[in-house]
């Protein structure tokens, strides 16, 4: 149990620092800097819950103009994924459902479902909120679950 509990602690601490980065983050889809970081970021505290099945970390290289090396120290965080493998959550969706009710979805498709700019909105409406378990709250969608964020 005290493993279960030591996830959540270090999730509530990424999450909380990724949104904090997020306050940061422009939507210039031409900054490529700024994509750069922000696929560092995704790979640094959304990855662990949330995949990208039907990307490629290699893809993400080309497109981002990183090198092998760069992808290698600061987006591709197991030593054992190869490039060319498709960006996987660590997480297994059994042991998400069974640790936080829900499964977090795949988020390769997010921006063809919804929108870019309607989620680059969805991420800037989090807040902090000592009321809720993670500590954090949504102005768009009030009481979600970080988990079901996408």
């Amino acid at each position: 149990m005290k493993s279960v509990q030591g996830f959540f602690l270090v999730l509530l601490a990424m999450f909380s620092f990724a949104a904090q980065a997020l306050m940061t983050a422009n939507n210039d889809l031409d900054d490529i800097e700024s994509l750069q970081r922000g696929a560092q970021y995704y790979s640094q505290y959304c990855l662990a819950c949330h995949s990208m099945e039907y990307q490629r970390y290699r893809t993400v290289a080309q497109d981002l103009h990183i090198s092998k090396q760069a992808m290698r120290a600061s987006i591709i965080v197991d030593p054992q994924v190869h490039w060319s493998e498709p960006m996987q959550s660590v997480l297994a969706k059994d042991n998400m459902e069974a640790w936080l009710g829900v499964a977090a979805p795949d988020l390769t498709l997010a921006a063809d479902q919804y929108s870019v700019d309607w989620l680059y909105t969805f991420l800037h409406q989090f807040y902090r909120d000592e009321q809720r378990p993670l500590g954090v709250n949504n102005l768009l969608a009030p009481n979600i679950m970080v988990a079901q964020c996408a």
